[in-house]
């Protein structure tokens, strides 16, 4: 049976709409810091710059979100030359980061100041490999550290974060941020970790060639498109 064109409009409609709802029902809810580069417009994946770079931290929903804790993901390249990393007044020396051999960062359970993440607050290292378009045969190295800025709300905060490692040819660094929201329902909660920042809420810092690179492979594949939405079929 052939439907009406009407029909057709109509079931279009009901998918897209199923579509956006299993999108909203998916998306993590305590996914809420966002520690973005200045201008910087999301786009689905982290977002490129380079150093040093001014960069801003907010949340999107449940203010405050108190004790945040900066999460750095780096690639061989940058370990091997990494001297510091700078965020705000907060430090991050060579020292303070370790190869991943688990399978989610942060730790999920507590240790000294650090109060642990929930599960659903931790971040996938295969997604890290991915962001940081590294090989599973290259290692990951991280870090992580108590915030000189320890409470962010809705109104944006703005910090410079510079990276030091001389001589460094593949510069890649994985900004993220992690936080406590005391849910009104349960003010009295362990304290662990349980908000955290999405990928199209964080920052990716790389050199500027790689930059340049990616920006005119965007630019490349728009003069492609247009080239092809231009040319007319051959009668």
């Amino acid at each position: 049976m052939i439907l009406p064109k009407s029909k057709y409009v109509f079931l279009f409609l009901v998918l897209i709409l199923f579509s956006s709802i299993v999108s909203t029902c998916r998306a993590n809810p305590a996914a809420n810091v966002r520690v973005i580069p200045v201008g910087g417009v999301p786009n689905g994946e982290p977002i490129v710059t380079t150093s040093p770079a001014d960069i801003q931290i907010f949340s999107t929903s449940h203010t405050p979100i108190t004790n945040v804790w900066l999460i750095l993901a780096v690639n061989e390249d940058t370990y091997d030359h990494l001297t510091s990393i700078a965020a705000h007044t907060t430090t991050f020396a060579k020292s303070d980061f370790m190869e991943v051999t688990e399978d989610f960062i942060p730790p999920e359970d507590a240790s000294g100041s650090y109060p642990g993440c929930e599960h659903g607050d931790q971040y996938q290292v295969n997604a890290i490999r991915d962001k940081l378009g590294i090989p599973a045969t290259e290692s990951v190295y991280y870090a992580y550290k108590a915030f000189s800025i320890d409470t962010v709300t809705t109104s944006i905060q703005t910090f410079t974060f510079a990276v030091n490692a001389p001589g460094v040819t593949y510069l890649k660094v994985l900004v993220l941020a992690n936080g406590y929201y005391a849910p009104l329902d349960n003010p009295t909660s362990d304290g662990k970790l349980n908000e955290k920042t999405p990928w199209s809420g964080s920052t990716f810092v790389v050199p500027e060639p790689l930059t340049l690179a990616i920006t005119l492979g965007c630019v490349a594949a728009l003069g492609v498109y247009g080239v092809s939405r231009k040319r007319k079929p051959i009668s």
